[in-house]
This record gives C-alpha cells, sequence and structure tokens, in this order.
C-alpha cells in the first residue's frame, strides 16, 4: 500500500510540473527573490534584476552592487493579482526607468525615447493599491548633465534623493522589504 501512495503521489507531482511548466533545474527559481539594484557610476544610471548572470555582466562595464532594494516575485511564482514590471531604456539618456504599464510604443521623458528592453527575466510586485508590501516610489532627476530614475522603498534613501535634486514621481507598485 506504501508503494502505491508513493506511485500516486509520483503521477500527481509530474503532473503538476508538467502543468505549471516548472522543471527540477528551475525549481530553485520557484521562491520570491532579492531585486538587486545596481549603480553605473560613470553615469549615475541605475538597473534593477535579479539575474545573476546580468549582473555579472553590468559589474564588467562599471556597474556597482548597491544591495537590495526589496524581494519580488518571478515568472515561475506570482501569486493572483500582482502585476509585471517592465525595463525600459533610453541610450541618448543612458538611464533606464520601470514600469508596470505594458506598451508597444516608445515613453519620451524630457525629451529622451526610452524603449522597451529585451530581458527574459519577468518579474512582478503587487499593485500600488495594495495594502501589502512596502511602496516602491520613483524618482527622477533631470538636469543638463543627466537624466536618471532612481527606485527605493527606503524613507531615508527618499529624503537623501529629494536633498540631491531628486522630484517624487509616486509608487509604481509593492514590494516585498529587504530581508535584514
Amino acid at each position: 500500500m506504501r508503494n502505491l501512495t508513493r506511485a500516486i503521489g509520483a503521477l500527481l507531482l509530474t503532473g503538476a510540473i508538467v502543468a505549471t511548466g516548472v522543471t527540477p533545474a528551475s525549481a530553485d527559481e520557484h521562491k520570491i527573490v532579492i531585486l538587486w539594484r545596481l549603480q553605473n557610476t560613470a553615469d549615475t544610471d541605475y538597473e534593477y534584476t535579479t539575474d545573476q548572470n546580468e549582473i555579472d555582466a553590468k559589474l564588467s562595464q562599471g556597474y556597482r552592487r548597491e544591495g537590495s532594494a526589496g524581494r519580488v516575485f518571478t515568472q515561475y511564482y506570482h501569486p493572483e493579482g500582482t502585476i509585471r514590471f517592465y525595463q525600459w531604456y533610453s541610450a541618448e539618456a543612458t538611464d533606464h526607468l520601470y514600469t508596470t504599464e505594458d506598451r508597444p510604443e516608445p515613453i519620451t521623458v524630457d525629451g529622451h525615447r526610452y524603449v522597451r528592453s529585451n530581458v527574459d527575466e519577468q518579474l512582478y510586485a503587487l499593485p500600488a493599491g495594495s495594502a501589502e508590501g512596502r511602496p516602491l516610489v520613483e524618482l527622477y532627476k533631470h538636469d543638463s548633465h543627466q537624466s536618471t530614475h532612481f527606485y527605493t522603498v527606503d524613507e531615508k534613501e527618499i529624503d537623501a534623493a529629494v536633498s540631491a535634486g531628486y522630484r517624487v514621481q509616486g509608487t509604481i507598485a509593492r514590494i516585498l522589504p529587504p530581508q535584514d
């Protein structure tokens, strides 16, 4: 009887893996993950990712890891009601922009054209109006030298960014706080 129970359990597990597309190779990614913030000190561009290969590539291009911006869901696990982040990039402004708005046409900010990045990574967060998580606040700075978008859940970082000339754009989503 015990062997029959194990066999039925194995069949059910196999069916669940096939139905969800989660394989043993991706099982480690089937969880809430850290959203890392990277900064290119040469042009003050900030990039946010959970992908170690992307982190390694950016570190070799002059970016530095600033730490965790919080935790997000992935394409392998995102509860019902979560929303996807989209990454946009402006080559002329050397700036990344993140939004939960899925649109096919480019975004223009202060005359700079942002096109959607071709990123395989799919990140999900809670809607801005959710009572859970912390607000992910978008800040923006534009002057004759640079255009930079910056995102944080930390109130001290928000205050410091505003003191450095950034304008608060609002909450784009809510994410889980960084783990201490």
